[in-house]
C-alpha cells in the first residue's frame, strides 16, 4: 500500500525511559517508535528528521512523510495534546471502578476521582468483606471457629462504637448471619474442600493494561485487584476460584451463571493470573445466597405458648406443608410479664387479647437460617466452572484497553455523563443528593453522612 499520502495515526505506548509514540500507516502497518521527552519532543523530531544515517528505512519514511510543514503541525498538535495530561494521584483501575463507570460516569467521579464516600458502608461491601476474611483465614490453616471468629471482628470493633440504636441493629443482624453463612458454607464444602489444594489465598496484581493487538501498554493507568484463590482441582488443573455473597437466585436455570459468561471481574482475574505464572485453564465460581429473610420475626401466639411450654420453637417455612423444629432452648419468666429469657437472649412480650407473642432473639433467628440451610442447601450454595478462552482474554484485553481511554478522556475533558436510570437502579444511588442538591465537591466541607477516603480502592487495602 502506498502510505505517503496517509498522516500515521499516533498511538501511546509507555516505556523505562518514558512514553513513546507508535506511527502507524492507515493499514496498521508500523512505521517507527519516536521517544518524546514531555518538554522536548518538537526537538527531537527535528534532530532524527537532520540524522537520517542513524534512521530505518521506515523511519527514513516517516520523515519525509513530516517534512511537510503542515504535516508536521498537525502531528505536534496530537502530540502536544497527549502530553498535556491532568495530574493523577491515582492511577489504578480496578473491576469494581470500571463497573461503577459503566454504571454511571458521574457516580465514578465522585467516588473514585474526587474520593467521597458515604460515611455508613454499605452492606453488601461489608458483608463481602468479612466473607473473605473468614474464607482466607480458613485456607491457611484456622480451624473453622478461629475462620468464623476473624471475619467477626470488624463487627465486634464497629457495634461497640456505634451510637445509632438502628445501624447497631443493623450490625447486629449482620453479625448473626455471617455467623450462619460461614458455618453453612464450611458444613456444605468441608469433605469437597479436602480435595482442593489452595495454592494463593487473597493475591494481590497491579500489571500493565496491554493492548491485544498493537502489544503497547497504556500510558496512564494501569490494572489492579486481588485474586481470591488460585487452587488446584482433583485432576490436577489450575482454576482461579472466585468467591460471591449475592442476593441472586441462584439455581442453575438462573441468568445468573449466563451472565457470568461476558463478567470481566473473573475474565480480568483469569488474566492476571496468566500473566502473574499461573497457568489456570478455568475458574471455579463459588456463590453464597444471603438469606431472603433479613431481620428477626414476630412469632405468632402458638409458637409462643409451645416454646414456653416445651422449649422448643417450631417455624413454618413457605414451601413446607408443616412447621420444621428449629431448635430447643431453656425458657424462663422475667421478673414481669414483659419479657423472657430465652437461652440468656431477653425477648420482649407482646399482649395479645388471647395470649402473648415474642419477637425472634438473635440466637433464635440464626438457627432458623441454619435450619433453611440445611434442608435446601443447593438454594444458599452453589459451585460452578466457568470457563474462559483465548478469544474471551483477548476480548477482555481490548475492553481494558478502551474503558481506560473512556475514563481518561472523561479526565481530559472534566465531562462526567450523568445516567438518571441508575439513580434508583437496585436502590436509590447513595449519591442521589449530591448529584441533585448544589454541593460544591471540590470544597473541604461535605454534606453529612459523607466522607472523603485516602484510598479509592478500599478492596485492595490490606487487613
Amino acid at each position: 500500500m502506498n502510505t505517503k499520502n496517509h498522516l500515521p495515526t499516533i498511538i501511546v505506548g509507555r516505556t523505562d525511559s518514558g512514553r513513546h509514540y507508535t506511527l502507524e500507516d492507515s493499514g496498521g502497518q508500523k512505521l517507527a517508535l519516536v521517544l518524546m521527552a514531555a518538554n522536548g519532543y518538537a526537538d527531537e523530531i527535528a534532530r532524527r528528521c537532520n540524522e537520517p544515517a542513524e534512521l530505518s528505512e521506515d523511519m527514513r519514511h516517516v520523515t519525509r512523510l513530516l517534512s511537510s510543514p503542515h504535516k508536521l503541525g498537525k502531528v505536534l498538535t496530537q502530540l502536544t495534546g497527549l502530553l498535556n495530561q491532568p495530574k493523577l494521584n491515582e492511577r489504578r483501575l480496578t473491576c469494581s471502578q470500571i463497573k461503577c463507570f459503566r454504571k454511571c460516569h458521574r457516580k465514578h467521579m465522585i467516588a473514585y476521582i474526587l474520593g467521597i464516600r458515604p460515611a455508613e458502608e454499605a452492606h453488601y461491601f461489608r458483608m463481602g468483606q468479612a466473607f473473605h476474611t473468614g474464607l482466607d483465614l480458613r485456607s491457611r490453616g484456622c480451624t473453622t471457629h478461629q475462620a468464623i471468629i476473624g471475619a467477626l471482628e470488624q463487627y465486634d470493633r464497629h457495634i461497640p462504637q456505634t451510637n445509632d440504636d438502628e445501624i447497631r441493629e443493623k450490625l447486629t443482624i449482620e453479625r448473626e448471619v455471617m455467623v450462619r453463612l460461614l458455618g453453612g458454607y464450611f458444613w456444605r464444602w468441608e469433605q469437597m474442600d479436602c480435595d482442593i489444594k489452595v495454592i494463593a489465598s487473597e493475591l494481590p496484581f497491579e500489571l500493565e493494561i496491554v493492548h491485544p493487538i498493537h502489544g503497547i501498554s497504556h500510558p496512564v493507568f494501569k490494572i489492579a485487584g486481588k485474586i481470591d484463590k488460585i487452587i488446584q482441582l482433583p485432576d490436577g488443573r489450575l482454576a482461579v476460584m472466585e468467591h460471591k455473597t449475592t442476593s441472586d437466585e441462584i439455581d442453575p436455570t438462573s441468568n445468573y451463571w449466563r451472565r457470568l459468561r461476558m463478567d470481566i471481574q473473573i475474565s480480568i482475574y483469569c488474566m492476571a493470573a496468566q500473566r502473574l505464572g499461573y497457568n489456570v485453564d478455568t475458574i471455579l465460581y463459588d456463590v453464597v445466597r444471603k438469606p431472603s429473610f433479613s431481620k428477626p420475626k414476630q412469632l405468632t401466639q402458638i409458637q409462643t405458648k409451645e416454646l414456653i411450654a416445651s422449649g422448643k420453637y417450631f417455624a413454618r417455612f413457605n414451601d413446607e406443608a408443616e412447621p420444621m423444629l428449629v431448635g430447643e432452648y431453656a425458657v424462663t419468666q422475667g421478673n414481669d410479664l414483659t419479657y423472657l429469657i430465652v437461652n440468656c437472649d431477653c425477648a420482649a412480650v407482646t399482649q395479645h387479647a388471647k395470649g402473648i407473642s415474642i419477637a425472634e432473639t438473635l440466637g433464635m433467628y440464626g438457627d432458623r437460617i441454619s435450619a433453611d440451610m440445611g434442608r435446601r442447601c443447593d438454594y444458599y450454595f452453589a459451585r460452578r466452572e466457568i470457563p474462559r478462552l483465548i478469544t474471551d482474554l483477548r476480548d477482555t484485553e481490548l475492553d481494558l484497553w478502551h474503558y481506560a481511554e473512556l475514563i481518561y478522556e472523561n479526565l481530559e475533558t472534566q465531562r462526567w455523563l450523568r445516567n438518571d436510570d441508575a439513580c434508583n437502579s437496585f436502590g436509590t444511588c447513595p449519591y442521589l443528593d449530591l448529584c441533585t442538591g448544589d454541593f460544591d465537591l471540590s470544597g473541604e466541607a461535605l454534606p453529612e453522612g459523607f466522607i472523603r477516603v485516602d484510598d479509592v480502592h478500599q478492596e485492595l487495602m490490606s487487613e
